[in-house]
């Protein structure tokens, strides 16, 4: 990070303001700090135009650290993204890798409620069906017990990003 340092500032308020008030060159990298509650999001937001590298941050950041979580997902939110397909893709990407004949499908089919067939094809393909609520929950139950790390990249809006944040358990 030391390197990253380099050629990046770090600033705070709203990343609509931060982002006009830079040069057209500048990256900026904002985090919010989660409270005094050790149980509330913490939130790394990098804004730049575009072109300037944000994505190539992220994706080194998700895989230099990626292995301290848990869950993990990187999902890309682009301008036309509804809340439902991004809880969907998140979901696609934290649910266990479950393998035909294991304990671990054994498992999964007597708590998910699945009998025999590809276990985990059968959960995605559920997924797809599921209207916002349920989707919470599915969040609920896979993350809500483990440390967990989401990057949404191609965020345009600080409203998506809010019903984003409140669709996860705090963790």
């Amino acid at each position: 990070m030391e390197m990253l340092g380099k050629w990046m500032l770090t600033a705070e308020g709203p990343a609509e303001t931060i982002a006009q008030q830079l040069p057209s060159n500048s990256t900026v990298v904002r985090v919010e700090e989660p409270n005094a509650d050790p149980t509330n999001h913490g939130v790394l937001c990098i804004v730049g135009l575009a072109g300037v590298g944000k994505t190539t941050i992220a994706r080194s950041l998700y895989q230099n650290f990626s292995d301290q979580f848990d869950r993990r997902a990187m999902v890309t939110v682009s301008q036309k993204s509804d809340v439902e397909a991004v809880l969907r893709s998140i979901l696609y990407q934290i649910m266990p890798q479950v393998r035909e004949g294991t304990r671990q499908q054994r498992w999964w089919d007597t708590s998910h409620g699945s009998i025999g067939g590809s276990t985990l094809k059968k959960a995605r393909d559920r997924l797809q069906t599921l209207k916002l609520q349920k989707l919470k929950e599915e969040l609920k139950e896979h993350l809500e017990k483990y440390s967990y790390l989401l990057v949404l990249d191609d965020v345009w809006s600080t409203d998506m990003l809010e019903l984003i944040k409140k669709s996860l358990p705090k963790s």
